[in-house]
């Protein structure tokens, strides 16, 4: 927990750096003002989602005109877990300004949408965090380049922030433990990978894991490196 807390930390440290400049870059290249829309791919359970719209509100704050600009936070999910809980979090979320669609789909599925979404949105921000190649995760990585084509494609900005950190895959070798399943899903990014994987890809994953991370104080630690990718117009 407290590897996730300080990868949380470090997350929302590189956004308040870097998103509000940003941020005012859309603002003052846009004349139609009405709707500031956000795209979250792999958005968990919304806490880095909430973050964000607290950075886009207070810098709507701070710009002349914008106070009552809406906010349209759109989510893609994969895994149906963490998704659920984001809902949760958000019936409790009181906010005229802020409205949200959450999907429970992965973002190949959401691909030819994307296009259109940011075509269409004249104020538009999309984040995505993604491990990088070490981490065997080939997936969450093939994402990563597909959105970055395509922004290119479109002439839309995007910039990657990545940074290291220490994780704990310790629960993931216990087969009834919810937070190691989850991470296991994140890894492979694929859902309910245990419950649907073949024995023997199952045990090989596991195996893999198991070489690439150490054994300290009972801990089975690993360094992950993970990026943040920002696109905006």
């Amino acid at each position: 927990m407290k590897n996730k807390t300080s990868e949380f930390f470090k997350n929302v440290e590189i956004m308040r750096d870097h998103m509000p400049s940003m941020i005012q870059k859309l603002l003052h290249s846009v004349q139609d003002r009405t709707s500031f829309n956000i795209l979250s791919v792999g958005s968990g359970t919304g806490n880095m989602d909430l973050e964000i719209l607290k950075i886009v509100k207070d810098e709507l704050q701070r710009s002349q005109g914008c106070h009552q600009i809406k906010i349209f936070n759109r989510a893609i999910e994969i895994n149906k877990y963490p998704c659920d809980l984001y809902k949760a979090a958000i019936k409790n979320f009181n906010d005229q300004q802020a409205h949200f669609d959450l999907r429970h789909q992965s973002f190949e599925e959401y691909a030819e949408e994307f296009t259109i979404w940011n075509s269409r949105s004249s104020m538009s921000f999309t984040s995505y965090t993604h491990g990088t190649p070490d981490e065997k995760n080939p997936e969450s990585l093939e994402t990563a380049e597909k959105m970055i084509e395509i922004a290119e494609k479109y002439g839309w900005k995007h910039e990657v922030y990545t940074h290291k950190y220490s994780i704990d895959v310790t629960e993931i070798f216990d087969p009834q433990s919810t937070e190691g399943n989850l991470l296991l899903d994140f890894i492979t990014h694929i859902e309910n990978y245990r419950g649907t994987a073949d024995k023997k890809l199952l045990q090989e994953t596991l195996a893999l894991i198991e070489d690439l991370t150490t054994l300290k104080d009972g801990k089975r630690l690993g360094e992950k490196k993970e990026s943040l990718i920002f696109i905006y117009k």
